[in-house]
């Protein structure tokens, strides 16, 4: 009866610990962090500060990012690029609340504030056909239009991104995800433009948008201080960076702050070097603050 008794209790107590661990990983990370979905084509997630309740949830996928409060504010929506040829393509980009037709071809580059209506008489469209048919014709009456002013709405977006408190959260969740977590951008090229974003937006404000920095990764920045007073070079392209060219090339601001898990290192990156320069060039533009189409190794247009 005593050995019932006992065989009773034990398989009772096996039954509470995995009920116990199905709920645990049904739960968010201590940290805010809550991953949905981690695959080579497909990333998505939330991070909630538990501390007043605000939070993101995000999805990165090939050529697109999304990003939005919990009550579902678009904070940023980038979609797929449409190629009417091997020169010419649009995309739409909604940037807290200003949506844009973005066309990069042979000319140059406009970006042409729209409306929410052309926007999803453009994304509605059935086919690739139709759909450049409908941005040819925002297109047409856009070149009736002072262009200036469309300047003027780009600045003013993301002067509103910058802004916005949710910015915190981003780059909380990219270090989190890269640091903890371990999703490098060299494993997970489809997080490259989200981390780039979020790296951006830690440099817009000096490395102040979090408190994971400093705390956690003093250690490394030290060593890497130490490292680059003892190097020299004259060449761009070295391991780790110059840093009598201010260590262009690596992901992160100056010398003094690396993103290691954006690219897998603190080496030079081609990527990283062309966007450097062109947010020497072109601070206040998508292909400074929102990358898309980022890559590690391979050539960045300043779009």
């Amino acid at each position: 009866f005593q050995s019932a008794s006992c065989n009773m209790r034990v398989t009772c107590l096996i039954a509470a610990l995995v009920l116990c661990c199905k709920c645990s990983a049904l739960q968010p990370q201590s940290s805010g962090l809550h991953l949905t979905s981690v695959t080579d084509k497909y990333i998505s997630g939330t991070f909630t500060d538990y501390s007043n309740g605000n939070g993101i949830r995000f999805i990165c996928a090939p050529e697109s990012i999304f990003i939005a409060t919990l009550d579902n504010r678009i904070i940023v929506d980038i979609g797929k690029e449409v190629y009417s040829d091997e020169t010419e393509s649009d995309r739409i980009i909604n940037v807290e609340g200003w949506t844009f037709l973005h066309h990069k071809g042979s000319s140059g580059k406009k970006d042409i504030r729209i409306t929410t209506g052309d926007a999803y008489k453009i994304s509605s469209a059935a086919d690739d056909t139709e759909k450049l048919s409908a941005i040819k014709d925002v297109m047409d009456q856009a070149e009736k239009q002072d262009m200036n002013t469309h300047k003027e709405s780009v600045h003013s977006s993301l002067e509103t991104f910058l802004d916005d408190p949710h910015t915190k959260l981003i780059v909380e969740a990219a270090t989190i995800m890269g640091k903890v977590e371990g999703l490098y951008g060299s494993q997970y090229p489809i997080l490259l433009p989200f981390y780039a974003t979020a790296l951006r937006l830690d440099e817009a404000t000096n490395g102040q948008n979090t408190s994971l920095n400093m705390q956690q990764l003093e250690e490394e920045e030290e060593e890497n201080e130490d490292r680059e007073k003892r190097y020299t070079c004259d060449s761009y392209s070295t391991c780790p960076p110059c840093q009598n060219n201010e260590c262009l090339g690596m992901c992160g601001p100056g010398c003094w702050w690396c993103w290691s898990w954006i690219c897998g290192d603190c080496c030079y990156y081609t990527g990283c070097y062309y966007h450097d320069v062109c947010c020497g060039e072109e601070y206040w533009s998508w292909s400074c603050i929102i990358p898309f189409g980022f890559s590690c190794h391979g050539y960045y247009y300043c779009y």
